[in-house]
This record gives C-alpha cells, sequence and structure tokens, in this order.
C-alpha cells in the first residue's frame, strides 16, 4: 500500500475511538507519528503520513472501524516541488554515512526537500525551495547531527512544456522470445493551462481502445513526461488525448503498447514548439523607508516585475515577481543595502521561458 518515492501527506484525523489508528496502520502502513488533541467532537489527531502515500484511493478516504468511521483529509493536496538544487558533500569521506542518514531524516521531515544521486556523476544532490531553504538545512546538518558538509552553486530546476499542439503517430513493432509484439497509437498534445500540470483525455472511437491498454497508455504517457525534448528536464502543463489505437489482438501486449506510446509523445513534443521554463518567484521586501530606492533600484536590476507597494508606517512594503536564478545571493545583498534592517520572502509562483538559458542550451 506504501510507495516511498511517492509524495508525502501530513493527514488530519478527527475521530471518537482510537482503536481506529490500529486500522490506520493496516491502512497506510507502519511509521505513522500520531498526535493527539482534545476537541469539541472528541479527539482530534495529527497523522504524520509523510514517505507514504495513499496509492490510487482518494485524497479524502473514509476508513470504517466497527460502527465507527473517520474521515481523513489532505491537508496538503499538492507538496510543491523543489526549485533549485546543488551539490552537497561531507568534509572527509568518513562522515558520509552519518550524512546520508541526516539528510534522509531531514527529508522525512520536510515533504518540500529531497536528496537523490546524480548517475553521472556519482554526487549526492539535494533540491529545496530556494537558496536560504537550503543553506538553513546545510546548518541544521552541522547544529543537530553533527555533520560538517559543503555545497556546490544552486543550479535552477529547469522545466520544459510545449506551446503549439501537435498530433503523432507511435508505432511498436518488434518479435520477442518468438512472440510478436505490434501496436500503433496515436496521441494529440496540447499546452496544458498554467500550473495544471498532466492531464489525459480519452478521445479515441468507442470500442477501439479496452480499458486495460487505456490504463497502458495514459501510464506510459505520464511516465514519458519526466523527460522532454529540449534538453531532457520534466515536461509540466502538457495535455495528452488519446485520438486512435490499432491493437492487433495478442500482438498488443502491454510492452508494445506501451511503446508505441512513448514514441508517439517523442514524436509530438518535438513537434510542439518544445520551450525551456525556468521557475518565477513571488518577493514580498520589507524595509524602511530610508532604503526604499536602493531597494527597489536592486529589484529593477534583477529584472523584477514590481506588482505591488505599500507604505506602512516607517516601513515601504514591495511585491514582485522575479526569475528565481536571478535572485541568487538576495538575502546578503539585501542586507548591505539596508544595514540589516531589511527582510524578505520568497515562494514558488509558476514557470516561464527561460530565453537566455535556451540561447546557452542552443550553442
Amino acid at each position: 500500500m506504501t510507495d516511498p518515492g511517492a509524495p508525502g501527506r501530513l493527514l488530519e484525523l478527527s475521530v471518537t475511538d482510537l482503536a481506529l489508528i490500529d486500522r490506520l496502520r493496516l491502512e497506510l502502513g507502519d511509521g505513522l507519528n500520531v498526535l493527539t488533541g482534545e476537541t469539541g467532537a472528541g479527539k482530534s489527531l495529527l497523522i504524520d503520513a509523510l514517505g507514504l502515500a495513499l496509492g490510487a484511493r482518494a485524497d479524502t478516504s473514509l476508513v470504517r472501524h466497527g460502527a465507527e468511521s473517520a474521515r481523513v483529509e489532505a491537508l496538503f493536496d499538492r507538496i510543491p516541488e523543489p526549485v533549485i538544487a546543488a551539490a552537497i558533500e561531507p568534509r572527509t569521506q568518513a562522515a558520509m554515512a552519518e550524512l546520508e542518514r541526516a539528510l534522509a531524516e531531514l527529508a522525512v521531515e520536510d515533504p518540500t526537500f529531497t536528496v537523490r544521486d546524480d548517475p553521472e556523476t556519482g554526487q549526492k544532490i539535494i533540491a529545496g525551495m530556494g537558496e536560504l531553504h537550503l543553506q538553513v538545512l546545510v546548518e541544521r546538518l552541522a547544529r543537530e547531527f553533527h555533520v560538517d558538509a559543503r555545497i556546490g552553486n544552486p543550479q535552477v530546476a529547469f522545466r520544459e512544456s510545449i506551446t503549439t499542439a501537435a498530433t503523432a503517430t507511435g508505432h511498436f513493432d518488434r518479435e520477442i522470445a518468438d512472440q510478436p509484439h505490434r501496436a500503433a497509437v496515436t496521441l494529440r498534445l496540447s499546452p496544458n493551462g498554467r500550473n495544471e500540470g498532466f492531464a489525459f483525455a480519452n478521445g479515441a472511437p468507442p470500442d477501439v481502445v479496452p480499458p486495460g491498454a487505456l490504463a497502458w497508455i495514459e501510464s506510459a504517457a505520464r511516465g514519458a513526461m519526466a523527460s522532454g525534448p529540449f534538453a531532457g528536464y520534466a515536461l509540466i502543463d502538457v495535455r495528452v488525448e488519446l485520438r486512435g489505437a490499432e491493437l492487433p489482438g495478442d500482438a498488443a501486449s502491454e510492452l508494445a503498447v506501451r511503446g508505441a506510446t512513448a514514441d508517439a509523445f517523442r514524436l509530438a513534443t518535438g513537434a510542439g514548439g518544445p520551450v525551456l521554463l525556468e521557475p518565477v518567484v513571488r518577493v514580498e521586501v520589507a524595509v524602511p523607508s530610508e532604503y526604499a530606492g536602493e531597494v527597489l533600484r536592486d529589484l529593477n536590476s534583477r529584472r523584477a516585475q514590481v506588482t505591488g507597494l505599500e507604505s506602512r508606517e516607517k516601513l515601504e512594503r514591495a511585491s514582485a515577481t522575479v526569475a528565481l536564478s536571478r535572485m541568487f545571493g538576495y538575502a546578503t545583498d539585501l542586507r548591505s543595502l539596508t544595514r540589516g534592517r531589511g527582510s524578505f520572502s520568497m515562494e514558488p509562483s509558476h514557470y516561464e521561458p527561460a530565453e537566455e538559458a535556451m540561447a546557452r542550451f542552443r550553442g
């Protein structure tokens, strides 16, 4: 039932019978941390299900225990994906095991923080919601886990998408172990709305694609989103519509259907005007009035789009959107500009075309 690789969820449960926890452990797996608190209706429980997933179950699940029932609600329906990454290594190779254990614990505590190994370089890569986020976690490594680590220069987590609709037919025709595997799948790909992610629709004529094959096609298309045609970054905001398929009896195996789908997806994304995207963040800066002019000039130099200005007593607050790559080192720069009296907050907003990075990739 559990999938360690899937995003975690923090779940809230209101019940009157604590015996339901035993049932929930069976449903969601071991390792649940349960915090209880009194409410007017009985016990209110917070279940830390980070690192666990509900599989194919809906975000709202009904768990029954005898005559009791409890509704489980996902507090964080969609955990944001990390937007910045950096390599990390211990000061000494002997501390690698301690570093790995500490990073694993931090990743369990914070679902917006991820750790992975780069198969090409062998480096350990950490990713989070911003430069300051990673700096704080590295400081926690030293303070709480007594692991001294160094990180490389931050790298923006690019994404890819398409700009125009395109239709393509993919084929798979092979003989494996004297068994034929053949299929053809036609997909139409089009841009989805901003932050809408992946969407799939079946537009094939009725009875052309059986339910089992339809599930293979959707799964293969979703899997193909992991690598885009421009530079191999993950795709976002793409709508996939199945337009048709040729599935010749027993030869239309799962391998063949998935292979044909992947081929159609590759061809359609290549013809759909692929574009490289970079993360854009929302920034709010609060500074004393005497420093407002310098801070705004600095934001303009970073090509920020100022969306709001507000005066409160002796403070000026500015809101803006700006490419994350232009905000590296901003905490230090703001301290310098305001003599330590300025503050700012930053959160992910959306992705926009990365024209400069595209030019670099094209050479």
